[in-house]
């Protein structure tokens, strides 16, 4: 092989390296890995891609990216974008990583939280009405998890109000100068 058509190649090599890195810390967040290596093609390229493009990039099959590519335009981890041909989609990168953050957020990691919190208060109730799990429950230990369920409610209520990272920045040095001054 001489060494234009070696170079050719490789061409994307080091590109799908980083895309499989993101990929499988996305795949760390409760995403598939396939969603982060996409995300990472399309975030860097100077271009649109097409679905082809990713599967001959990532050198996977279309019946992998075109599931993650789904559900990556509903969680708007990226958007379609008109083509000269009506029947290629091609795609671009929500450049927003913070609103990407909270739609993620609010899609999916709030409604789960709500079905704890709803979880959680059916056994309060139960337990109030059962002497049995009264006396096998630490009712201590419940009211902490309830709590902890609660506080977690407040923390995503609170980042879904946040609207640049300089706001997370000042909430940062705020929480550091009441550290520096507690110790």
């Amino acid at each position: 092989m001489n060494y234009m058509a070696k170079q050719g190649k490789n061409d994307f090599k080091e590109v799908r390296r980083l895309s499989e890195a993101i990929g499988d810390f996305i795949e760390y967040w409760g995403f598939r890995r396939i969603q982060g290596q996409i995300w990472t093609q399309i975030f860097v390229s100077n271009r649109p891609l097409s679905g082809s493009d990713l599967t001959q990039r990532l050198k996977v099959s279309k019946a992998l990216v075109s599931p993650a590519l789904k559900q990556m335009l509903q969680y708007e981890l990226i958007f379609e974008v008109k083509s000269v041909d009506s029947r290629k989609k091609l795609y671009k990168a929500n450049p927003d990583y913070l609103s990407v953050i909270k739609n993620v957020l609010e899609k999916r990691e709030v409604p789960m939280l709500q079905n704890v919190q709803n979880k959680f208060l059916s056994l309060q109730d139960e337990t109030e009405s059962s002497a049995k799990l009264k006396s096998e429950l630490d009712l201590t230990k419940v009211q902490a998890l309830g709590l902890m369920v609660s506080q977690a409610n407040l923390a995503l209520s609170l980042f879904s109000q946040i609207n640049s990272f300089d706001e997370i920045e000042q909430l940062v040095r705020i929480y550091q100068m009441q550290a520096s001054i507690e110790n």
